[in-house]
């Protein structure tokens, strides 16, 4: 920043320029942490997730405060040392860990669960909690003991997605989050790699929209910040919107409006931020 600005010394119009950016980032952060509607973004993955990972990491940008709890099932460490937390920092500027024991979330964070065992949320202080498994099957549910718990410490301020994956883990705990009135989205079947895992959340939680990786991002940021945006994501009779596909009717998006199936793909978040901003 320094640099920056002795570049532009003598240059007042520069100097104005820059100070107008630094203090709308500002406005941004604070503006994001005043108004956050969730206070965990909790994602289950497995099969065909890395991608779907990269690609919703990618859509957050760098002042995402809400921190991020990821269990995605990998094989065991005597077969590979995974470097899943060096592939995913590739994609996001908020910084990618592997979770500890008893650690503190905090935003700008996004953590993994261990590969070789599961990450879970302590229900009396919300500090993460991680349990080593060896010798368990890689198809162990990861996902449903991060939601539940997750349902337990944050009730309604809780917002999970299922991405990518075969079986059904996640699909339990996605259920126990919406029962406490958080928010479920998941990746549509049409751009998964292996469905099963969103389409058993999206059955089982009937209140679950399902989004590509890149709109799940959109759609994550305009709910932790735009006010009333979570109601904006209300399905009516069990319908989802995909913006891989034609949105169908029955869509309730808002009190006033009605999706049909001439809708345009999925809002941008500046789109959706701009809806509840008039």
């Amino acid at each position: 920043m320094y640099a920056t600005i002795h570049c532009y010394a003598g240059n007042w119009a520069g100097v104005a320029l820059i100070a107008c950016c630094m203090e709308t980032a500002v406005w941004q952060i604070e503006h994001f942490r005043e108004y956050r509607a969730f206070d965990v973004v909790v994602i289950a993955s497995s099969a065909g997730g890395i991608s779907a990972l990269g690609s919703f990491l990618s859509g957050l940008p760098a002042y995402f405060s809400v921190p991020v709890v990821i269990a995605q099932h990998l094989g065991p460490r005597k077969t590979y040392e995974s470097r899943l937390d060096r592939v995913l920092q590739l994609s996001t500027p908020l910084h990618v860990k592997w979770a500890d024991d008893c650690e503190t979330l905090a935003g700008g964070k996004v953590y993994l669960a261990p590969q070789d065992g599961m990450t879970t949320i302590d229900p009396c202080d919300g500090t993460l909690r991680t349990l080593r498994h060896t010798g368990l099957p890689r198809s162990t549910p990861k996902a449903n003991p991060l939601f539940k718990s997750a349902a337990g410490f944050y009730g309604n301020r809780t917002l999970a997605l299922v991405l990518s994956g075969a079986l059904k883990d996640g699909a339990q705990g996605a259920t126990e989050i919406s029962r406490v009135g958080g928010r479920v989205l998941v990746q549509s079947c049409s751009s998964a790699q292996f469905a099963d895992m969103p389409r058993a959340a999206e059955q089982e939680t009937h209140v679950a929209l399902a989004f590509d990786p890149c709109a799940l991002a959109h759609a994550v940021i305009a709910l932790a910040i735009a006010p009333g945006a979570s109601e904006w994501f209300r399905v009516e009779n069990n319908r989802h919107w995909s913006a891989a596909d034609s949105a169908p009717t029955g869509l309730s998006v808002t009190a006033r409006t009605r999706i049909n199936k001439t809708s345009s793909p999925a809002p941008s978040a500046s789109a959706l931020l701009r809806s509840f901003g008039s």
